[in-house]
C-alpha cells in the first residue's frame, strides 16, 4: 500500500500525463496522430513544417507550392491556380478546356482549347471566327449580322421587315 501523500502524487501525473496526451493527440482517420504528425488519405506523416498539407498521401508547403489534381506543383504566383495537373498564373495565362493558354490581351476568353480576344473575334461552336461587326451572333459554328440577318434552326436568313422568318 502506497502512502496517502505518494498516492495523491501518483493520481496527479496520471491526470498530468492524459491531459498532455490529449493535448498532444487528436482523433482522425488515421487514429490518434501527434501535433507534429499530419494524416493524408490514411497514411500517418511526419510534418516537417507546421502548415503542411496533403496532396494525395504526399505533404507540400501552400506558401510554395499547390496540389493539382493530385500532383504537387510550384506555386506560379501568389494567386497560382489549377488547370488539370499543371498550375498556371491567371493574370498570364488562361485554363481552357484543361489546357494552359496564354492571354492574347485582358479580356481574352477561351473556345474550346484556344484562347480569342472577343473584341475582334467571337466564339461559335468551339470555333473561333471573325466577328462582322457590332451585330454579330452565331448561328451553330457561322457567324452572322443580327441586325439583318436571322438564325433559323441553323440556318442564317435574311430578315423580312422586323420579325424573324423561321416558317
Amino acid at each position: 500500500m502506497l502512502p496517502k501523500k505518494m498516492l495523491k502524487v501518483t493520481l496527479f501525473l496520471c491526470v498530468l500525463l492524459n491531459i498532455s496526451n490529449a493535448i498532444l493527440t487528436r482523433k482522425s482517420t488515421c487514429g490518434n496522430i501527434r501535433r507534429w504528425q499530419i494524416c493524408c488519405r490514411g497514411r500517418i506523416i511526419n510534418r516537417n513544417e507546421p502548415n503542411v498539407q496533403c496532396c494525395g498521401t504526399r505533404v507540400y508547403n501552400p506558401a510554395l507550392s499547390i496540389c493539382c489534381g493530385g500532383q504537387i506543383r510550384l506555386r506560379q504566383s501568389v494567386d497560382s491556380m489549377c488547370c488539370g495537373i499543371h498550375s498556371y498564373r491567371p493574370s498570364l495565362s488562361l485554363c481552357c478546356g484543361g489546357q494552359v493558354s496564354r492571354r492574347q490581351g485582358l479580356g481574352s476568353a477561351c473556345c474550346g482549347t484556344d484562347v480569342y480576344e472577343p473584341t475582334l473575334l467571337i466564339c461559335c461552336a468551339d470555333k473561333i471566327r471573325m466577328r462582322q461587326g457590332r451585330f454579330s451572333r452565331c448561328c451553330g459554328s457561322n457567324v452572322y449580322k443580327s441586325d439583318s440577318h436571322t438564325c433559323c434552326n441553323g440556318t442564317i436568313k435574311v430578315k423580312t421587315g422586323r420579325r424573324s422568318n423561321c416558317n
